[in-house]
C-alpha cells in the first residue's frame, strides 16, 4: 500500500512574493523622483524606500508564521496561501494607485483626506488627469502577474536566502533612515511614508476617535458674505478707501494645514 503524496511536501516561501513587493515599492518611489540628474538621486530613494522595505518585510514574515502554523493541514495552508497572495496583489495595485494620487497632492491618501474631501467624486477630476495607458497597464497587469506567478507555482527558498534578504532589508531601512534623518527635506519626509501604513493608520485612529478634526457649522451667516461678488451681498456698499491707499494686493491661500492631511 503506497502512501498519497501530500499536495505540498513543503512549505511554500514567502520570500519571493515579498522580495517582487518591495521591489514594485522602490520602483513607485523611483518613478515619483523622476529622472536621476546626479548622484544625491540614488541616496535619495534609499532615504525614500526605508518604510516600504520594513513593510514588506512584515508581510513576508507574517505570511511565513501563517504558512507555519498551518502546516500540518494542507487545506488550510493552501487558502492561506492564496488569500496572502490575493493580498500581496492588492497592495501592489494600492502602490500604483499611490503614484497617480502622489503625483496630484503631494502626499498619501489618509482617511481624513478623503474626509475634507468628502469623497472619492470629489477628486475624480485630479486622479483622472493622472490615469495614462502605461498607468492602467500597471494597475491592472502588474497584480494580475503577480497573482498568477505566484498561485500557479508556489516556490520554496532555502533558509540561507532568507536571512540574506531580511539582513538586506534590515541595512537598507538603517540606512534609508539615517539618511532621510541627517536631509532634513519637508517634502523627502512625506515620500518616504508607507502609503499602506499611511492610510491603515490613519482609519485606525479614525475609529478610535483621536485623529478626527471637526470644524464648527454654527458661524454667522454674514461670515459667508466675504465670498460673494460686491454687486451680491446685501447691506450698505463698502466705503471707498481712502486715496493715499493704492496698490493693495490681496493674496488668498487655498490650502488645507498639512497637520490634517
Amino acid at each position: 500500500m503506497t502512501t498519497p503524496t501530500p499536495p505540498w511536501r513543503t512549505t511554500p516561501s514567502m520570500l519571493w512574493p515579498a522580495a517582487a513587493l518591495a521591489l514594485a515599492l522602490v520602483a513607485a518611489k523611483g518613478v515619483l523622483l523622476e529622472k536621476p540628474e546626479s548622484w544625491s538621486w540614488g541616496w535619495q530613494l534609499l532615504a525614500a524606500t526605508w518604510r516600504d522595505l520594513l513593510a514588506a518585510s512584515v508581510y513576508g514574515l507574517g505570511a511565513a508564521a501563517l504558512l507555519r502554523l498551518t502546516a500540518a493541514r494542507p487545506r488550510a495552508q493552501r487558502l492561506a496561501w492564496r488569500l496572502l497572495i490575493v493580498l500581496g496583489a492588492l497592495a501592489l495595485a494600492y502602490t500604483v494607485v499611490h503614484v497617480g494620487f502622489y503625483e496630484s497632492f503631494r502626499r498619501a491618501i489618509n482617511v481624513q483626506m478623503l474626509r475634507f474631501a468628502g469623497n472619492v467624486k470629489n477628486l475624480a477630476s485630479s486622479i483622472t488627469a493622472r490615469v495614462t495607458g502605461p498607468s492602467l497597464l500597471a494597475l491592472v497587469g502588474l497584480p494580475l502577474a503577480f497573482a498568477a506567478g505566484w498561485l500557479i507555482r508556489p516556490r520554496g527558498s532555502s533558509r540561507r536566502a532568507c536571512v540574506a534578504a531580511l539582513l538586506l532589508a534590515a541595512a537598507w531601512a538603517l540606512a534609508g533612515r539615517e539618511l532621510q534623518r541627517r536631509s532634513g527635506l519637508e517634502w523627502l519626509d512625506r515620500m518616504a511614508q508607507n502609503p499602506h501604513a499611511v492610510l491603515l493608520s490613519s482609519l485606525a485612529l479614525d475609529l478610535r476617535g483621536r485623529a478626527s478634526v471637526g470644524l464648527p457649522r454654527d458661524f454667522p451667516r454674514q461670515d459667508l458674505e466675504e465670498f460673494r461678488p460686491f454687486a451680491e451681498r446685501g447691506g450698505p456698499p463698502p466705503a471707498a478707501p481712502p486715496a493715499r491707499v493704492q496698490n493693495v494686493i490681496f493674496v488668498v491661500l487655498e490650502s488645507t494645514g498639512t497637520r490634517y492631511l
